[in-house]
């Protein structure tokens, strides 16, 4: 449910899940056994942080203004530590040299600007990067602050769809269409 990237994986794609919430880890380790599953988060540098745990679980955030609005809006909440890991160490242990790849997809609940800055975009250069542009919850836009990384990185708006906006890298230009 509410999976991006599931489709992919039923037709033999293959790749890294990053899920910091047990649960839902360990749902990935079961239904997709030949990816990477890693349980963590991903963030601008590598630390230990305190993550929120929501009572929905797909608003969970290590973004603790963003985990008060939920919480007053009634959801309960619970704060437990999670292992935070950039994205270019992630692609150094479990992406070999040269191999491609084609999708990214960011969906981390108000840290986006955070995980995208722990990317080496010179060297690390996915095809496709799809990242969640709204505020949780709603359907306003909150791409102002890190659109420019990906943009200044060689990255061109292709497509947003009220939810997410699509970036294609310049070297693949011909996937625009």
């Amino acid at each position: 449910v509410d999976s991006v990237t599931r489709a992919l994986y039923e037709k033999g794609w293959g790749g890294i899940n990053i899920e910091p919430n047990p649960e839902f880890n360990a749902q990935l380790c079961t239904r997709r056994p030949r990816d990477i599953n890693l349980k963590q988060a991903v963030g601008d540098r590598e630390a230990v942080l305190t993550m929120n745990f929501l009572g929905n679980p797909g608003l969970s955030t290590l973004d603790d203004g963003i985990a008060e609005q939920h919480q007053a809006a009634g959801w309960t909440s619970e704060r437990q530590e999670v292992e935070v890991k950039t994205l270019a160490a992630i692609w150094q242990a479990h992406v070999p040299a040269g191999q491609a790849v084609h999708f990214l997809k960011v969906d981390v609940e108000g840290f986006e600007e955070a995980a995208l800055k722990g990317n080496d975009w010179q060297n690390n250069r996915p095809w496709v990067v799809v990242v969640e542009a709204t505020l949780p919850m709603s359907q306003v836009e909150c791409h102002q602050a890190w659109e420019p990384i990906l943009l200044n990185a060689g990255y061109q708006l292709a497509y947003a769809d009220g939810l997410n906006r699509f970036y294609v890298a310049q070297e693949h230009a011909e996937l625009l269409s």
